[in-house]
C-alpha cells in the first residue's frame, strides 16, 4: 500500500453518504428519487431498479419468496 500511495495510486475520500461514494467509484451519477419516486435516467440506482425489476420478470414463474416484491 506504501507504494501504491508513493505512486499516486491510492486516494482516501471522505463522504457524506452511500451515493457520494458510488459516484466517485463509478464515476457515474448516482441519482435521485423523483416526485414519483423514480430514479433520474441514466444513473447508477436507476440500472440498479431496472436490474431488480428485470430479475423480479425472469423469477417471476419461481414459487420462492422475493425479498424485492
Amino acid at each position: 500500500m506504501e507504494n501504491a500511495i508513493k505512486e499516486n495510486k491510492f486516494h482516501i475520500y471522505a463522504v457524506k453518504n452511500v451515493d457520494e461514494a458510488i459516484e466517485i467509484i463509478m464515476d457515474k451519477k448516482a441519482g435521485k428519487l423523483d416526485e414519483h419516486g423514480n430514479f433520474e435516467k441514466d444513473t447508477v440506482n436507476c440500472l440498479v431498479i431496472e436490474g431488480i425489476r428485470n430479475l423480479k420478470k425472469i423469477h417471476h414463474n419461481k414459487k420462492r419468496l422475493l425479498w424485492w416484491k
